[in-house]
């Protein structure tokens, strides 16, 4: 479960976005954003990757 997640922290929209992307820049140098949704609410989150 996501509140498992070692260095997660709360498991808002926001947070995972910033952890998805920490954790992919390395492997992928190229990667702009990233964009976590929950469609069952409508909400949503882009995280723009810093370089």
């Amino acid at each position: 479960l996501l509140n498992e997640v070692d260095g997660l922290g709360r498991p808002t929209l926001e947070n995972i976005c910033r952890f998805a992307a920490d954790h992919l820049k390395a492997t992928l140098p190229g990667l702009a954003e990233i964009k976590v949704s929950r469609p069952s609410n409508g909400e949503s989150c882009v995280y723009v990757v810093s370089r």
